[in-house]
């Protein structure tokens, strides 16, 4: 498969209860609750409670849309504004060859909720 660069944004889509958005180093206020979980960062290289990994893993989007288009969004809720997670398009190298995945991360408070699923829909 091709993918054609850069990646299409996703910034400002919307779902039937989502909001797609670039992030911000401001964001770290709220995805430290991510990162504080131990459960969702098991298969992560972070370690609980690590702001400079918060920090880092918000800057690395950042360089990603910079570098291809590709990255995680802050995706919030229409309702209320509330962050859901970071989702989005992402390049990845598997096997030697570009790969175009849906990346998502949720927060802990947001699992079984179905955000995933109709977050990773409009990705689609």
């Amino acid at each position: 498969m091709t993918i054609k660069l850069p990646v299409p944004s996703m910034e400002g889509i919307r779902t039937e209860r989502l909001r797609f958005r670039r992030p911000v180093l401001e964001d770290s206020a709220w995805w430290m609750d991510y990162l504080n979980s131990a459960e969702a960062i098991r298969f992560m290289p972070f370690t609980v409670g690590s702001e400079a990994d918060c920090a880092a893993f918000i800057r690395r989007s950042l360089d990603r849309f910079v570098h291809d288009g590709s990255g995680l969004n802050a995706v919030v809720r229409l309702d209320d504004e509330r962050p859901v997670g970071m989702i989005g398009l992402l390049t990845q190298v598997v096997d030697g060859l570009p790969e175009l995945e849906i990346g998502y991360h949720l927060l802990p408070s947001a699992w079984g909720k179905g955000f995933a699923t109709e977050a990773a829909v409009a990705c689609r």
